[in-house]
């Protein structure tokens, strides 16, 4: 039996909550950014890199300054 890639997605997750524009299709998995965040955190949580998360939130700005508690992020869903 395969499993599939722990980069592809194989199921699209319905978020709860709006999303912000320029969030990729077919999320794998949206994750509410709580206060205290910040993207490296996030990123090492979910084991994906820092250019990772921001590849699959475009609307991040290159050094994830605007990234804001109670907004959806997408993920790849792993947890440690």
């Amino acid at each position: 039996m395969s499993q599939a890639a722990p980069s592809v997605y194989t199921t699209t997750a319905t978020p709860v909550d709006p999303t912000p524009s320029g969030t990729i299709p077919n999320c794998g998995y949206y994750y509410a950014v709580q206060p205290g965040d910040y993207c490296n955190l996030i990123s090492l949580n979910f084991s994906i890199t820092f250019n990772q998360l921001v590849d699959m939130n475009p609307q991040l700005n290159s050094n994830c300054s605007n990234l804001l508690a109670g907004t959806l992020r997408m993920t790849d869903g792993n947890t440690n």
